[in-house]
């Protein structure tokens, strides 16, 4: 088993042997707090071999992010339906007969009598990543990594006080920090050696990514934030010459679901696969949300269909 799916494993069997029962308002969980994820790039992309990866919905959930849209129908233009469940239960909250989600995505297809804010999920990631309080944050950290790549403050806050009441979902994920450090020459020679660095110019810094996250669902929702925090350190790397380095995460409430058990021991008695797929960018504009990319070489087990919490 890769390094990857071994780490992940043992956060599973902790979870299982040391956690503490809760009852919260999606369910009985299992619950540890306090679990540091680290991954180092070199290793290759962190997919999960242990289970298929939704990788198109991944991507294209991080695309919408990097584009500030809060509407549920940029997400159905891209068939994407990880939000679904929580923009239905807010549009039943204010709606007095309403219509089942097949037939409100077949309405959303066409111009329609509803407002726009019908659509709208509020106030979530993408919106303070590219507006908090008028701050486009990914902006603001490109142009340190290029002009200041050793300060200490390049950060983003998805965690925005002043308007949580308003977000369909308080963020789970609520920020992430980036550190850059200087390459040594035998690093630089052996990054152009593996192919991997697809810049013209020799790298002579690496770029690593921390993001924080005080709830994890850690059988559905942490396979799919290490990728996306990966793609993001990625396409950080690709935009600024530098080369990825690691991924860490700082996870708080890691949980698993009392209905999630049966899936997480079935995951728990595969091998996977030893080797990790690889990642090029192709192509990246971060601040328009715009990039193509090629995974190569990913083998996985099959899908495994984890319950979503209540």
């Amino acid at each position: 088993m890769n390094p990857l799916d071994t780490q992940y494993a043992d956060i599973l069997r902790l979870i299982k042997r040391q956690g503490h029962e809760k009852d919260t308002r999606n369910g009985k969980t299992k619950s540890i707090f306090g679990v540091t994820f680290r991954h180092d790039m070199k290793t290759g992309f962190p997919l999960l071999t242990t289970k298929k990866m939704a990788v198109r919905s991944i991507m294209n959930e991080l695309r919408w992010f990097l584009t500030g849209s809060t509407d549920i129908r940029d997400l159905w233009k891209m068939n994407v339906s990880i939000w679904d469940g929580d923009w239905y239960k807010n549009y039943r909250k204010w709606c007095t007969n309403p219509l089942s989600l097949q037939q409100m995505k077949t309405i959303a297809k066409n111009p329609s009598s509803y407002h726009d804010t019908i659509w709208d999920l509020g106030p979530i990631y993408g919106s303070q990543w590219k507006n908090f309080d008028g701050i486009d944050q990914i902006k603001q950290v490109l142009e340190k990594l290029r002009n200041n790549p050793d300060d200490r403050a390049i950060m983003v806050s998805a965690w925005n006080p002043s308007k949580l009441e308003e977000m369909t979902l308080r963020p789970c994920h609520y920020g992430f920090q980036l550190f850059t450090r200087v390459l040594t020459k035998k690093e630089q020679l052996d990054y152009i050696a593996s192919k991997r660095y697809s810049s013209g110019n020799k790298p002579t810094r690496a770029i690593s990514l921390l993001w924080n996250q005080r709830s994890v669902d850690t059988p559905l929702g942490l396979p799919f934030n290490i990728a996306s925090y990966a793609m993001l350190l990625e396409l950080f790397a690709a935009e600024t010459g530098m080369v990825p380095d690691e991924l860490i995460g700082n996870l708080g409430d890691t949980h698993i679901y009392e209905n999630q058990m049966l899936g997480v021991d079935e995951q728990l008695s595969r091998d996977g696969y030893a080797i990790l797929p690889t990642i090029k960018i192709n192509h990246s504009n971060i601040l328009a949300g715009q990039f193509d990319y090629t995974i190569a070489d990913y083998r996985s087990c099959d899908v495994i269909k984890f319950p979503l919490s209540n």
